[in-house]
């Protein structure tokens, strides 16, 4: 989970470019936790050092789903249907981050 949480900067800066000053919370649950902060600044997304109170969009998920969506074994669609993916804040961006999460060639 922690070498895959890496890349969502990058998926977050690059792929999905959101405006600056958004936030975003990837909250991944059992059987590994995660709490990864992301913000936008200077057009680049970087790893927060602390929480951000107001999140743009946090992005719940189990360790599983987090790991299959970014490997590409599952698609987005999917787990939003299934519901092993809960999106809060601006849901525009969060399903856009969702949709380029895989980061497997």
């Amino acid at each position: 989970v922690q070498r895959l949480a890496m890349a969502m900067p990058y998926v977050v800066g690059k792929k999905v470019a959101p405006a600056n000053s958004t936030t975003v919370i990837f909250d991944i649950s059992e059987p590994v936790k995660l709490k990864l902060p992301i913000g936008m600044g200077d057009k680049r997304a970087t790893k927060l050092a602390n929480l951000p109170n107001n999140p743009t969009v946090t992005l719940r998920m189990d360790s599983e789903t987090f790991i299959c969506t970014v490997a590409g074994r599952w698609q987005p669609e999917t787990v939003l249907e299934k519901e092993t993916v809960s999106l809060q804040g601006d849901r525009f961006i969060g399903n856009k981050i969702l949709s380029n999460m895989n980061i497997m060639v």
